[in-house]
């Protein structure tokens, strides 16, 4: 006995329904993708200003008879491959020393002009989590563009490879201590904080420095993990919580 499926068409007041729907999911969700989009283009925008100005600061260090009157000085002398540009369209600038800043430093027309600070960044890298493990994601990625391969994981290497100071990095900050390597970065609470983070099955984890846990990213598939790099212990890096203890 044969059986037969039922099928129907749908309703003009379902159709509406569904396109309804799908309005008010995107309405949601293509605003996130844009500032993801802007907060990455950002990012990476100030990891490449963070290599100039440190390229700057050599620069007048080793030439304090010569001033440094433009970015493509830097080229012309050999201190960068090539004049600094920002990845995503900006103009870059440089600012002159003043009274709170001891050698020129970049400007971009597009995120980041003086006066829109009101403060120093906490590091070379930005100042929050999201903005320091952005940009040493985006340093290793640049490294690995422009060598084929990844930067070295141990010594004063892990640093120095994608240009920062291993000096600077020796801190904590916010409770946090950052540390790339190879294909992986290592984010550890420091003594005195405590990290909640969620699993990527709803459950929350806790890091306490002591047990000498970390959370690590991942180059190769772009994932936060609690301990160890497996499926099972991916997590939801956006809920990281760092307190005190």
């Amino acid at each position: 006995m044969k059986t037969q499926s039922v099928s129907r068409g749908f309703t003009l007041v379902e159709v509406l329904i569904v396109i309804a729907i799908m309005g008010i999911l995107a309405s949601i969700a293509i605003p996130r993708y844009m500032n993801y989009i802007e907060q990455a283009h950002s990012t990476a925008c100030l990891a490449e200003r963070g290599v100039t100005d440190k390229m700057i600061t050599l620069y007048c260090n080793e030439n304090p008879d010569t001033p440094l009157t433009s970015l493509s000085q830097l080229a012309g002398v050999g201190y960068m491959g090539s004049q600094p540009q920002c990845p995503y369209g900006g103009e870059y600038v440089l600012i002159p020393a003043d009274e709170n800043h001891d050698s020129p430093r970049v400007g971009c027309s597009l995120h980041y002009w003086p006066g829109e600070e009101a403060a120093e960044p906490l590091t070379s890298l930005g100042s929050t989590f999201e903005e320091i493990s952005g940009s040493m994601i985006n340093l290793v990625q640049k490294f690995y563009d422009e060598n084929g391969r990844y930067p070295r994981s141990w010594g004063d290497y892990v640093y120095t490879d994608i240009g920062l100071d291993p000096d600077e990095w020796d801190n904590a900050f916010n409770g946090i201590i950052y540390s790339p390597g190879g294909k992986r970065i290592k984010v550890t609470p420091a003594e005195g904080y405590i990290f909640y983070v969620t699993r990527s099955d709803g459950k929350e984890k806790v890091l306490k420095p002591e047990r000498n846990w970390s959370l690590w990213y991942s180059m190769k598939d772009e994932k936060w993990y609690y301990r160890k790099i497996k499926n099972k212990n991916e997590i939801d890096i956006s809920t990281l919580r760092v307190e005190k203890e």
